[in-house]
């Protein structure tokens, strides 16, 4: 039986996008209402999968996918990919009607620059998704939406500009959510989160452990712990699998100086991939 991937909806968002690139062997392709829902649904169904987002190399983290990744214990990374983003703006009407402009958070605040020089009294609309924008603009030619050309396709939408975001290299970084950690590949990543007591040099000595068992952090982030004021969390991304000798020593070592610790996924690194406009 085909295997289910359910990705941050509706069809023609980023997350359809790298979902499309990341599958092609005949899964059945469900999107989500919200990241939420894709937690929830690959959470109550084991043989199920989930695509959302991480990180844009814009803006950095999506907080919702690094917190909700914190909480859902029977929910792990499997998989990364990361898939190059061009922004278009996409509308029923001309530039020249634009009075409003809908996207994801992320969407608008890649596109901020542009939108000042060329929208400068557009009020900026937040939506769920940047296909949701494209959709909720059809037939609003004083509206535009922020979204993939994909997204303005499925919409019946035309293409007033493309590569409107900010810098001319962006790319998202999306992972797949499951529940079995795949087995090493000789190139993989480890994502963990961790907090520490609140004490001198307690940073210090966690950093200290990862250059004791010769880990490489590739990324590390700090967030507001959930229901404690001034308590902080920390996310991590180090290279090697949680099953190879030094990363299970250091691991090991980190659980006693941590205040507590989780592994959040093990899984080959990612590779960029150009997003795809059809299957």
């Amino acid at each position: 039986m085909a295997r289910t991937v359910h990705f941050l909806g509706p069809e023609g968002t980023f997350a359809h996008a790298a979902t499309l690139a990341a599958f092609d062997h005949g899964e059945h392709l469900v999107p989500g209402r919200s990241v939420l829902a894709v937690f929830d649904t690959v959470a109550a169904s084991p043989q199920d999968w989930g695509v959302v987002p991480i990180e844009n190399s814009i803006e950095g983290s999506v907080s919702l996918t690094l917190e909700t990744l914190a909480e859902s214990a029977p929910v792990q990374i499997v998989r990364e990919l990361v898939v190059e983003v061009e922004q278009c703006l996409v509308s029923d009407g001309e530039l020249s009607q634009i009075k409003a402009v809908l996207s994801h958070p992320h969407g608008l605040a890649q596109c901020k620059l542009w939108l000042r020089e060329h929208l400068p009294t557009a009020e900026l609309v937040t939506t769920p998704s940047t296909a949701a924008a494209a959709h909720q603009v059809k037939g609003r030619p004083d509206q535009a939406a922020i979204s993939s050309e994909l997204a303005g396709k499925l919409a019946g939408l035309q293409i007033l500009a493309r590569g409107v975001q900010d810098r001319r290299h962006n790319a998202t970084r999306f992972v797949v959510l499951g529940h079995e950690m795949p087995a090493p590949t000789g190139d993989d990543k480890t994502s963990i989160v961790f907090d520490t007591p609140h004490e001198r040099g307690a940073l210090y000595r966690v950093l200290g452990i990862f250059n004791d068992h010769d880990i490489n952090l590739t990324r590390i982030e700090s967030r507001p712990m959930p229901g404690e004021m001034w308590h902080y969390n920390f996310y991590a991304d180090l290279e090697g699998h949680a099953s190879a000798d030094n990363v299970r020593r250091a691991l090991d070592a980190l659980a006693g100086a941590c205040g507590s610790l989780r592994v959040l996924g093990s899984y080959p690194r990612a590779v960029t991939a150009a997003p795809r406009s059809s299957r």
